[in-house]
């Protein structure tokens, strides 16, 4: 699992990807094309505005999305860019509900197995 490297990137996938929802995160998948970026590990990008929480708190919700993610990395389908937006009862939620909304939305998008 690699990191979205720039802001086209997640331009490109909020323009073209599918999106689900969930009152504390969205998700936006976008298939990339082998000829052009290469069919290899998923690609992830985290957004978590200043508007959800102070700094701490946002902070730490990155830390469990990337920890949620990095457990499941087996599981997801290669080739996809995702981009992981935090809505703020987020600031609020556990990490099971986290970790509960991360897995529903990719199993919606088709990203998980």
């Amino acid at each position: 699992m690699k990191t979205l490297p720039n802001d086209s990137d997640f331009r490109r996938v909020y323009r073209k990807g599918k999106s689900y929802a969930t009152p504390r995160l969205v998700v936006y998948a976008m298939k990339r094309y082998a000829k052009f970026y290469g069919a290899g590990n998923v690609r992830v990008g985290l957004s978590v505005s200043g508007k959800v929480a102070n700094a701490v708190v946002r902070n730490k919700l990155r830390r469990r999305l990337k920890e949620i993610l990095r457990l499941d990395s087996d599981k997801l389908a290669r080739g996809y860019d995702l981009v992981i937006v935090a809505r703020n009862p987020s600031a609020t939620a556990s990490y099971d509900e986290v970790e509960r909304d991360v897995r529903y939305l990719l199993g919606k998008l088709g990203v998980s197995q």
